[in-house]
């Protein structure tokens, strides 16, 4: 998507075949950033009949999930974009609480732009996935579009595992 965008062709040029994209995110270990979910209105005007899945949950589990979230390959998410940020700022350091406040700011401002752009239109579906109502209302919806789903709940995939203990409360210190 990326390399579309950088190009001027449609988002999704070349992936045409692909049904569903998820996790439109890339934080890498140099410091770039891209947020392709917040292309939402130009992936609205390149392929229209679109449907789009507004999956979220309370800010503070999804701050938690931010910076406890690993990748095998990359780390630390919390480090890389931490990276990323201290680039596009010029800044030497990013605290802990600059960056949840930064955090915060992008799902409040993001949170504002879905519910204004999808407010007159239909092809938005929200989804807490936090919620058993919620999935399911989900999943009749995505049934009434004539998708195939075979079960009546949604697995839970990614959930970050528990510590058994705690090891600080300094929310200055970088998060493992």
């Amino acid at each position: 998507m990326l390399t579309n965008l950088r190009l001027f062709r449609p988002l999704l040029h070349g992936l045409e075949d692909i049904q569903v994209f998820s996790d439109m995110e890339y934080v890498s270990s140099d410091g770039e950033l891209f947020f392709g979910y917040r292309l939402f209105p130009q992936l609205d005007y390149h392929y229209p009949g679109s449907y789009f899945i507004y999956n979220y949950r309370k800010v503070d589990d999804w701050i938690k999930s931010q910076f406890t979230h690993r990748n095998k390959a990359l780390g630390s998410y919390t480090r890389r974009y931490k990276k990323a940020l201290k680039k596009l700022l010029n800044v030497n350091s990013i605290s802990d609480q600059q960056l949840e406040q930064h955090y915060i700011d992008c799902w409040s401002q993001h949170e504002k732009d879905v519910n204004r752009y999808f407010s007159d239109r239909n092809n938005l579906i929200r989804l807490d996935i936090t919620n058993a109502d919620s999935k399911s209302e989900f999943i009749d919806a995505i049934r009434k579009l004539n998708y195939q789903i075979s079960r009546d709940d949604l697995p839970y995939v990614g959930k970050t595992k528990k510590k058994a203990t705690s090891t600080s409360t300094n929310s200055d210190q970088q998060q493992p």
